[in-house]
């Protein structure tokens, strides 16, 4: 299990970034930071022209309803980036 539901991702996974929101919103990459592409290599995954890959979000909060309070985090939903 993942927070309140099913992580269905595969592969290796890495956290390129951490931000705290102000005002509700984060950007990425953070300012000062380095771009995606060269903080992906870093971590030993460089991204090659024509690759794809999926990016999400997750978020550190209080999760309402009866949940543990172990499951106080959620991610956004995913979505691909085809580089060129």
């Amino acid at each position: 299990m993942f927070g309140q539901g099913v992580r269905c991702v595969g592969g290796n996974l890495k956290r390129l970034y951490q931000a705290f929101a102000a005002g509700g919103s984060a950007s990425f990459p953070p300012a000062g930071a380095s771009s995606v592409s060269v903080r992906s290599a870093a971590l030993g995954a460089p991204i090659a022209s024509g690759t794809q890959r999926y990016y999400t979000v997750y978020r550190v909060m209080t999760v309402l309803g009866g949940c543990a309070a172990t499951s106080t985090f959620n991610s956004t939903n995913a979505f691909d980036v085809s580089w060129q």
